[in-house]
């Protein structure tokens, strides 16, 4: 300031120019996360931005999940990425994202994060085995005579067969895995005849968190190795009698078929008489004939 006759004399002072306006956070209302190999997935903050802006200069964007039931504590302070475990397959999970501009106004939003398993599980089947038909396996219990399937290489068992194919062990439990959690479903189909031969199906399922499924399948082989022939038969031999007989003389008399069946025939015996009354040498004469049948052949 000068006067009139020129003295003059001035002042200052401070001035701070401050930006108290908070920036607009934009965010991806709803978005998706897909587990990886190792069973996790990250989510970085700037991958929720959605245009987010400020009067002056966005810095930094971080992220929170408002729970974490991983317990990786990305529940418990910001920071530029959260983790996504196998226990939230499935689950919708809020996360707060956080927006920071140059002054250190920070305004937030919600983001709906649904996890997601798109690795398919793998599976592994018992082999396929070839038993005899008089091998014993109950029908209700077949893991423990053909081999299971399980989800840890620990849990994994030789399977042990003894009977006309085999002699030992035959090969080993299957297995199933995945990046997560795997179960396995099990159905069953038997193709067998009244005789017990065929074959019985073993559809083995693993079915991840996702319910994203692999099945594979298992073959038992029931077989008839000795079928039944004419050697496993003793016939009766002819029979002499003083007097004269009766129609239809019984067979314990006269004897009848022996026969060697097993397990794997379904054997049927059957006979007819033909009796004469004038034989040359005899008084009568019955001949008997002998009728066998493996229904199974």
């Amino acid at each position: 300031a000068t006067d009139e006759c020129g003295n003059s004399t001035s002042c200052s002072y401070i001035l701070i120019a401050e930006d108290d306006i908070m920036p607009y956070a934009i965010c991806d209302e709803h978005t998706q996360v897909s587990l990886g190999s190792s069973g996790l997935a990250r989510l970085f903050a700037n991958s929720l931005d959605d245009g987010s802006y400020d009067n002056c200069e966005v810095v930094s964007f971080e992220v929170r999940k408002m729970t974490d039931v991983c317990e990786f504590g990305h529940d418990e302070a910001f920071g530029p990425y959260v983790d996504f475990c196998c226990e939230e397959v499935g689950d919708t999970v809020l996360v707060t994202m956080r927006v920071t501009d140059s002054s250190g106004n920070t305004n937030e939003c919600m983001v709906e994060v649904l996890v997601e398993d798109k690795d398919f599980p793998g599976i592994v089947c018992p082999p396929d085995i070839t038993v005899s038909c008089d091998f014993y396996y109950n029908p209700d219990d077949l893991d423990s005579y053909f081999g299971k399937v399980v989800t840890s290489e620990e849990e994994r068992e030789n399977i042990v067969i003894n009977d006309y194919f085999n002699n030992g062990i035959v090969g080993k439990d299957g297995l199933a895995y995945d990046n997560c959690n795997v179960r396995v479903d099990t159905t069953v189909e038997f193709d067998l005849n009244e005789c017990n031969v065929g074959v019985i199906y073993r559809t083995f399922t693993a079915v991840d968190d996702q319910g994203l499924k692999r099945p594979c399948l298992q073959r038992i082989f029931i077989e008839d190795p000795d079928p039944f022939d004419e050697s496993d038969i003793q016939w009766p031999a002819d029979v002499e009698m003083n007097g004269c007989i009766a129609f239809n003389v019984d067979t314990s008399s006269t004897g009848s078929p022996i026969v060697n069946d097993d397990a794997c025939s379904l054997v049927a015996v059957s006979y007819e008489d033909q009796l004469f009354s004038i034989v040359d040498d005899s008084c009568e004469k019955l001949v008997r004939t002998w009728t066998i049948i493996d229904w199974c052949q």
